[in-house]
């Protein structure tokens, strides 16, 4: 029991709903931010750092030839362990990630400025008072030690090695034999 007054007010808020939501894609369209330069929204890992996270569903599961699901469980298994690890991140991403990048951007910040206003400054103080330490390292090395490595190297230089090639094997396998029986006996 409809009346042609109802059809057409229904064909009309659909016109205007249709109308409405163009006008709300061209006002997200102003309000979308722009993309900075340096930021690529295809590829988010240009360096490839978190090459071993990447996880698709060939790298974690795989059934043998012989040992098969039925068709539908590894169909369905697919779709939910790809749907909830994508909604999962989606939503994890969406609570954590700008908190995280604000506090990673902090921290490495404070690392940054750490290193330019403190940790090179005193690294370059350090050399310069180390050049002085080092000379007077090296006047105590060489006037203490010198002089016993010296002597040392005279006195090891001295020392003559003659190398003579050894006896046939079977005199020097009778020998310790002998040697053997010997150390035997006076035991």
């Amino acid at each position: 029991m409809s009346s042609p007054h109802s059809s057409r007010h229904s064909s009309k808020s659909e016109k205007d709903l249709a109308t409405d939501l163009k006008n709300i894609n061209a006002d997200l369209e102003q309000v979308k931010e722009p993309v900075p330069a340096e930021l690529d929204l295809e590829d988010r890992d240009p360096t490839e750092m978190n090459e071993f996270v990447k996880v698709s569903w060939e790298d974690v599961f795989a059934e043998p030839k012989d040992v098969h699901s039925y068709p539908t469980v590894w169909i369905n298994a697919f779709k939910c362990y790809r749907g909830s690890r994508f909604w999962c991140y989606r939503i994890c991403s969406l609570i954590c990630g700008i908190p995280f990048a604000f506090l990673w951007g902090i921290s490495f910040a404070m690392i940054t400025f750490w290193h330019i206003w403190c940790v090179i400054p005193s690294l370059k103080a350090y050399m310069i008072e180390i050049v002085c330490l080092r000379k007077f390292w090296s006047v105590c090395i060489h006037t203490f030690f010198d002089p016993c490595y010296e002597s040392m190297a005279l006195m090891f230089s001295r020392i003559h090695v003659n190398f003579i090639r050894g006896e046939p094997a079977s005199r020097r396998a009778s020998r310790e034999s002998v040697v053997y029986n010997q150390s035997l006996h006076v035991v």
